[in-house]
């Protein structure tokens, strides 16, 4: 049996206690002989009398009001306990029987339709109702309540009644509104934060180009070894800048929902083995493998956002050669489901790279972190890659996981989800391809 239940039958036994007539023997009359009847209290008399009592005073500790009102136009109470004083600044006396004040009184105007409602369809399917509403007390301060009750109908099936219960959940709801006022303001601060980064990387970013391109042209004049070293180190830290600035941009736009995404036909293979090869070059220097592993039951051409992928996939499978110094750098796509209006497929970038330690595993997604600092002096970068990654996955409904060893290299994956279009049968191309740079 329910809470509710219970509470409504303690509620009956107190508004309509059982009765009973009670009859004990008296001392034999000596004149007739016989037995004289007397009416009066016997011990079960008392035990139920004390029952009530026990019953009330376990009512009126409860952390609520608990209540019984009859059917009719004006619900007058049949019942309330010591509670309602607390809750509204009523003492009992002053509702119970009173038709010219009722409890339904109490609501707020603006939640009286609402309450009325819900009241009614729980009536007619003869359920629970449960309520959250506010009142006005006494003194005119506004509270907020949570209410259960139901109906209580007689043989015939006629509502006779309402009872329930009602507890003072103000503290709650204050707190609930505090918690949604720093959470707004929490994402209003971020919001600006993005606006703020994405206008001043916009507005380094022009100038930035104009260095990068006039010392370009500087190079091809003429110069000595000496300048020529110099305007490597001018080249190159532009260069380094203005990817920062990037990743900066593009953090922004991920962290104000501002990215605009595709919904177009694309080659996924090509789009693959085309990620490969952009790092590929680098990884002939290093004297690196690069593998393009697609599984003959991926479909070849899907709908979806490629530049997104590619993004994501390219940023990944840099950060794989970028970090690993032999070896070999794999890039496969899996199939989870497929059917011919959906593709669920995992992407896996894998290295034999330096790895990353387990305590450093979350902070890698963060932005501007990176393993330890002794990576960025090491190997640059500005740790921006793996946080814009993993808010691209998560538009998708994605996560980026990553399984790693110091040592042994780093394995990222995360699954998207595609549409097969045109002819999105099983791969006409060779499967797996090694690019040696």
């Amino acid at each position: 049996m329910s809470f509710g239940a219970l509470l409504a039958n303690a509620i009956r036994r107190l508004v309509f206690p059982q009765r009973a007539t009670i009859r004990v023997s008296a001392p034999k009359d000596e004149s007739t002989g016989g037995d004289t009847p007397v009416d009066g209290p016997s011990r079960s008399d008392f035990a139920r009398c004390e029952n009530r009592r026990a019953l009330a005073t376990l009512i009126s500790n409860l952390p609520g009001v608990a209540y019984r009102c009859r059917n009719g136009r004006a619900w007058t109470m049949e019942f309330i306990s010591d509670g309602c004083e607390a809750l509204t600044g009523y003492a009992p006396a002053e509702l119970v029987g009173n038709a010219a004040r009722s409890f339904a009184d109490l609501l707020y105007p603006g939640d009286q339709a609402v309450v009325r409602q819900q009241v009614q369809k729980s009536l007619e399917d003869r359920t629970f109702f449960r309520l959250v509403y506010r009142i006005r007390t006494a003194s005119g301060e506004e509270k907020w309540v949570w209410e259960q009750g139901r109906g209580v109908w007689s043989d015939k099936g006629e509502l006779l009644a309402l009872e329930g219960f009602i507890t003072d959940i103000t503290e709650q709801k204050h707190s609930e509104q505090e918690l949604a006022k720093a959470r707004d303001a929490a994402e209003a601060a971020s919001r600006a934060k993005s606006e703020f980064l994405a206008k001043v990387s916009h507005e380094i970013r022009t100038p930035m180009n104009a260095i990068i391109g006039m010392t370009e042209l500087t190079m091809t004049a003429g110069v000595t070894p000496e300048q020529q070293t110099y305007l490597d180190t001018i080249l190159h830290s532009a260069s380094t800048l203005l990817e920062t600035l990037e990743g900066i941009l593009g953090l922004s736009r991920v962290e104000a929902g501002r990215l605009q995404y595709e919904h177009a036909p694309f080659d996924l293979v090509d789009l693959v083995e085309n990620v490969a090869r952009m790092v590929a070059h680098v990884a002939a220097t290093k004297d690196l493998e690069v593998v393009c592993d697609v599984s003959p039951d991926v479909p070849a051409w899907v709908y979806g956002d490629p530049l997104r992928l590619r993004q994501v996939l390219l940023n990944l499978a840099g950060n794989a050669v970028k970090f690993t110094d032999k070896g070999e750098v794999v890039i496969r796509v899996e199939s989870i489901e497929v059917s011919s209006r959906s593709a669920r497929l995992r992407f896996i970038v894998a290295d034999t790279g330096i790895g990353i330690p387990l305590d450093r595993q979350e902070a890698v997604f963060e932005s501007l972190t990176q393993a330890d600092g002794g990576i960025t002096r090491r190997y640059g970068g500005s740790g921006l890659g793996l946080a814009i990654s993993a808010g691209i996955v998560q538009s998708f409904g994605g996560r980026i996981e990553l399984n790693s060893e110091p040592g042994r290299g780093s394995t990222f994956h995360f699954d998207a989800g595609f549409e097969p279009c045109g002819d999105a049968g099983k791969l006409t191309v060779p499967a797996s391809s090694q690019l040696n740079g």
